[in-house]
């Protein structure tokens, strides 16, 4: 016979439902409704992961803006008179340019002075919009045309002075009473002759200006129509190089140095005796003359990349040596006028950019604008994969963590010894609701470890209060229990 309270424990265990005698059909439902009930946390995705991707986006955006768009295929160039220095020089420059794909497109004009009024002025009659044009050094400022800058100083321009019968001028000042070729109106020759003799005091009062080109000036020079004429260009330009085999004399100038001082913009040069000819010893001495830098000037909006690609036209023609410079000399940054512009600063300090010296020309422009925008990105996305996900754990913890602060108040209290039985009652409702909201939770099933243990912790409150465990899934009419000190286990 046994203890009333061993046959009440029998018969509790004889009417409860046999587990392992369960259909696998119950138990596939369970599984499911757990599949259901802990499943992938859109929500918290969303918050977490939206905020991140505006983040990137508008960074993306913002650089965006700072992305200039493709360069132009053409550069509109205005050069000098046809057959002269700043022409043949651009002729180079433009089969240059189309290896790259860009096209040079020439206009030629009467020279330095309407170069520069080409560039400082907004479009004329003629509608064209010029981009780059050669002008001599000392003919514009900065203050005239605050919207240019200098690309480069791309070779001197000696400033000659050639007469039928005079070798040597001791001063300027000498030629009061000459009649003196000063150069075509709006060529930069003219402009800094009239200069030069305006300092010495030799002006149309007490001498004759006869407005000529370099060409009719030679053809009066020899019928002694003139006694003096300036001249001005490269000493490798075809005209320059026929006026040294012909019969006029290179007039040489005692006066460079002190002459240079009024005009900082001119450079006193020395043309060696016999340079121009060793055989024949042409100089017959040295020839002491001045020397205009001529500039490489472009539009303050000219795109970077094109900057960069005239640059190397500039270096691939202009770098070699002469017989006023030396190899590497030119292009140079070393100029007054026009402030450099930033593209050519940086091409002088360390020569082209990385892509364009391994990638044709158009490609690694692509690459280099794409760069702008991906860099920022690349830049916000390595903080953001190490805090967006730690977020998105926290948000996701936080709706398990948050109901142990409530656990901990009900625990404290079923220490009290003195608690009355209907407020103790009320404690182990409270739990009930607890569980059920738990059950409820849909968290990541990477969290659902986390779930099982605030489950457990709510049982191991319960069993403290002596209550019954609730039932897992009391909402679908299942009436499993699960032992306290299982849970407890677990």
């Amino acid at each position: 016979m046994l203890p009333p309270s061993q046959r009440d424990s029998d018969e509790s265990r004889d009417r409860s439902p046999d587990r392992s005698a369960r259909p696998s059909k119950q138990s596939g439902t369970r599984l499911g409704r757990v599949g259901h009930r802990y499943r992938f946390g859109w929500r918290d995705t969303l918050i977490t992961v939206v905020p991140a991707v505006l983040l990137l986006a508008v960074v993306g955006y913002v650089a965006a803006r700072f992305v200039r768009p493709a360069p132009p295929s053409t550069i509109v160039m205005t050069v000098g008179t046809a057959g002269g220095a700043y022409d043949e020089f651009a002729k180079r420059y433009k089969s240059i340019l189309a290896r790259s794909g860009v096209t040079l497109e020439l206009h030629a004009s009467s020279g330095a002075v309407e170069n520069y009024e080409r560039l400082r002025s907004p479009p004329g009659d003629d509608g064209v919009d010029y981009d780059v044009g050669f002008i001599q050094s000392g003919i514009g400022s900065m203050e005239e045309a605050q919207h240019l800058e200098t690309i480069a100083g791309v070779y001197y321009e000696p400033v000659w002075l050639f007469s039928p019968h005079l070798d040597t001028l001791a001063r300027l000042s000498d030629l009061h009473g000459k009649r003196i070729g000063v150069g075509l109106p709006g060529s930069g020759l003219r402009r800094l002759s009239l200069q030069m003799l305006g300092a010495a005091g030799v002006d149309e009062s007490n001498a004759t200006f006869v407005e000529v080109s370099g060409v009719e000036a030679e053809k009066m020079l020899r019928i002694d129509a003139l006694d003096i004429a300036f001249m001005i260009g490269a000493p490798e330009s075809p005209f320059i190089q026929s006026l040294f085999k012909g019969p006029l004399h290179i007039v040489s100038l005692a006066q460079t140095e002190a002459i240079a001082r009024y005009f900082p913009t001119l450079t006193p040069q020395v043309l060696p005796q016999g340079a121009v000819d060793l055989a024949a010893g042409r100089p017959e001495h040295d020839v002491r003359l001045l020397a205009a830098t001529s500039l490489l000037v472009s539009r303050d909006d000219l795109h970077p990349a094109l900057v960069y690609l005239l640059l190397e036209a500039a270096n691939e023609v202009h770098n070699g040596p002469g017989l006023f410079q030396k190899r590497g000399e030119f292009p140079s940054s070393n100029v007054q006028d026009f402030p450099v512009s930033e593209q050519a600063r940086r091409w002088f300090q360390s020569g082209r950019p990385f892509l364009q010296r391994y990638l044709p020309f158009w490609l690694a422009n692509l690459i280099e604008r794409l760069l702008v925008v991906i860099v920022p990105i690349v830049a916000l996305m390595i903080p953001l994969m190490r805090i967006v996900p730690a977020f998105y754990s926290w948000r996701v913890r936080s709706k398990i963590f948050r109901w142990y602060g409530e656990l901990r108040d009900i625990e404290t209290r079923a220490f009290d010894g003195h608690r009355r039985p209907d407020v103790h009652r009320r404690e182990l409702e409270r739990l009930d609701e607890i569980e059920r909201s738990v059950n409820h939770l849909k968290v990541p099933l990477a969290f659902y470890h986390e779930v099982h243990l605030l489950r457990a912790h709510i049982d191991m409150v319960r069993h403290r209060f002596g209550g019954e465990p609730l039932a897992l899934f009391d909402d679908s009419g299942m009436t499993e229990r699960r032992d306290p000190g299982d849970a407890v286990a677990a």
